[in-house]
């Protein structure tokens, strides 16, 4: 039976349309509120529109679960990896939180090495402002930190802040050019304990506090007294050879007499602390003057006892008889004896025997 198109549609009923996108025929939809004004009606495809509906209820599943994941990940520092982009920033997002990572790694490193930065810089701070400088006002506070030009209380000059110093344990100021010279001084008076200038001040001066105004000569000479004056008076001499000088130990273990200085090399006397005396004992040694112990007056000596010279009693001249009798006089004045050396007033021009060995 046949149907016809007009009359079913005057009776009211819809007709069957084929339609490619399924393999199911489906009715056509007619949307009141979008009618043409033709009275045709819009077509939308159920089908269709359940697909792309469920598509993107998909994709919101999908990203909803990426970002909770990505947030995740970024807590625990680990690195972002999709395989596929979570939306048209995807790429952005990566490259954001792979910069935040290096940050967060830089800071991490620098903390690890300097430790805070802002805390450092506070440290630094006070240390630096804490930091006591050489030398003071001429009226300083107790700490004894230098704050502008002060006047020398050696000098009596004003100097820059620069050229101050300060002694431990004082508030006295002074200038390094005049702290050098006291040093040096008190060493030539052979003193090592050095204090404050200033009477009954309680300031002591150090070798090694001072060392970066000293000269190495002075810091050295102090050095040594300071080395000296812990060894007995008793144990230690020096070298008599004025050019050396060199401090010697004397351990009391034997007696020695002929010894070398390991400073200048040059052979002395341990007992006389005189150079070598050679030719004479210590005994004969200790009877001369002192200002005939050098070494051309023992030379001297042994020449005149040679030849039998005989001295003045009075001034210690050489005398050499040629002939006559034992009558002398030396150019001092004095008359002696020649044989026995015994000075007289009994001798004149007309008396010329001696009455001692009536020679």
């Amino acid at each position: 039976m046949k149907t016809d198109m007009a009359s079913t549609k005057s009776k009211g009923k819809r007709p069957i349309v084929e339609d490619n996108v399924g393999s199911q025929p489906r009715r056509k939809l007619t949307d009141v509120a979008t009618s043409k004004p033709d009275g045709h009606a819009r077509t939308n495809y159920l089908g269709e529109a359940e697909r792309v509906k469920k598509m993107d209820n998909t994709k919101t599943v999908d990203v909803k679960v990426s970002v909770e994941k990505t947030q995740a990940m970024a807590s625990k520092g680990k690195m972002l990896q999709t395989e596929k982009p979570l939306n048209k920033h995807g790429d952005e997002l990566a490259i954001v939180l792979e910069q935040l990572k290096s940050v967060e790694n830089t800071m991490s490193f620098i903390d690890d090495r300097f430790g805070s930065l802002t805390e450092s810089l506070t440290e630094l701070k006070q240390r630096i402002s804490t930091v006591p400088c050489k030398g003071s006002y001429a009226s300083p506070p107790k700490s004894g930190i230098v704050y502008g030009p002060f006047i020398c209380e050696i000098c009596a000059e004003q100097k820059t802040v620069h050229k101050s110093f300060h002694i431990k344990g004082c508030s006295h100021a002074y200038c390094t050019d005049c702290m050098v010279k006291y040093v040096a001084a008190k060493l030539e008076e052979n003193i090592t304990a050095i204090r404050c200038p200033v009477v009954d001040c309680r300031g002591l001066l150090e070798p090694e506090y001072c060392r970066d105004i000293l000269p190495q000569d002075v810091f050295d000479r102090w050095g040594a007294a300071l080395c000296e004056a812990v060894i007995p008076g008793a144990q230690k001499f020096y070298c008599p050879f004025k050019d050396c000088s060199a401090m010697l130990i004397d351990d009391g273990e034997e007696v020695i007499q002929e010894s070398e200085c390991p400073n200048c090399r040059r052979l002395f006397c341990a007992q006389c602390q005189v150079p070598w005396h050679s030719g004479i004992n210590c005994v004969e040694f200790q009877k001369l003057n002192k200002d005939e112990r050098e070494r051309e007056d023992i030379l001297l000596m042994k020449v005149a006892q040679k030849e039998k010279w005989k001295r003045c009693p009075n001034c210690r001249y050489y005398v050499e008889k040629k002939d006559g009798c034992m009558y002398m006089k030396c150019r001092c004045g004095t008359a002696f004896c020649y044989r026995c050396g015994t000075a007289s007033d009994k001798f004149n021009d007309q008396y010329h025997f001696c009455s001692v060995c009536k020679g």
